[in-house]
């Protein structure tokens, strides 16, 4: 009875040996922010910037570009509806982007939405501070609006 469950004892601890994860051996070389100068002191890696990649950037801005080409088209064509819904696919794309915010107060204006008009020219305004042509059109708009309430 001893040697049968002395028996399944080894069984059991070889199998659960089996299971258990192997922790890879060293390969002997210094990791890469360990590596030793002449002077024999740890050199530290340079720090390097993190740059967002450059075509996948450039390809939801010029998304953003296209949607707001057909917006404004539309919109002078006097389909607010539909150019508020390509403003808003814009406006997913580039929350930062002033134009967009244009265009959408610009729609609701036109619909005659005056309130979501002013509220969406002035979360626009912020974003134009680096473009005075941009921030004058935001501001007229806004003095529209206000002469109309």
């Amino acid at each position: 009875m001893l040697k049968r469950n002395l028996l399944g004892l080894v069984f059991a601890s070889l199998l659960l040996g089996a299971c258990a994860p192997m922790v890879p051996a060293p390969t002997g070389y210094p990791a890469p922010d360990e590596r030793k100068t002449d002077s024999g002191k740890a050199e530290t890696p340079p720090a390097r910037r993190i740059e967002p990649e450059s075509p996948k950037a450039s390809a939801a801005q010029s998304a953003v570009e296209r949607l707001l080409q057909e917006g404004w088209q539309l919109h002078r064509q006097g389909i607010f509806e539909r150019s508020n819904a390509i403003a808003e696919r814009a406006l997913r794309l580039d929350r930062g982007n002033a134009e967009v915010y244009l265009l959408l107060a610009s729609n609701y204006y036109s619909l005659w939405q005056l309130g979501m008009a002013e509220q969406i020219a002035r979360q626009g305004l912020p974003l134009a501070s680096g473009n005075t042509a941009l921030q004058a059109k935001l501001r007229e708009l806004l003095v529209e609006i206000q002469a109309k309430n």
